[in-house]
């Protein structure tokens, strides 16, 4: 019997078209997202940290929530970033969560035309 892969339901790339530095995004919206980031940081000196894949709980210690980055700029402005392609129902209600409880703002972040563009800041 032929195999065939399945999609994903959220049209995520295959793994190796989202590794960069050895790590694997979740989306290669997210890998591209993090080139620029490391660029800023590393040749531009616009950023002094990224944190990827920060834990944050929001409310209660069961309401674990992974935003994709914590960035400190080199003014000292900190916020976390999520680049999103599809709001899932489980990310909306972060949202409202964040709304809340969410320390420093959340940048959403969609790809548009090739060029990263905030949909929304909560927070």
């Amino acid at each position: 019997m032929p195999t065939t892969s399945r999609q994903n339901k959220y049209n995520v790339s295959p793994a190796a078209f989202r590794q960069w530095r050895g790590k694997v995004y979740d989306s290669k919206a997210e890998m591209e997202y993090a080139q620029e980031l490391f660029f800023l940081l590393e040749e531009a000196g616009f950023i002094t940290l990224i944190i990827e894949q920060p834990r944050t709980t929001l409310g209660c210690p069961e309401n674990v929530y992974r935003p994709d980055f914590f960035i400190i700029e080199k003014g000292g402005k900190e916020f976390f970033v999520d680049v999103k392609g599809v709001y899932t129902a489980e990310f909306k209600r972060n949202v409202k969560l964040w709304r809340e409880y969410g320390l420093r703002p959340l940048h959403i972040v969609k790809k548009k035309r090739k060029k990263f563009t905030t949909v929304q800041v909560v927070g």
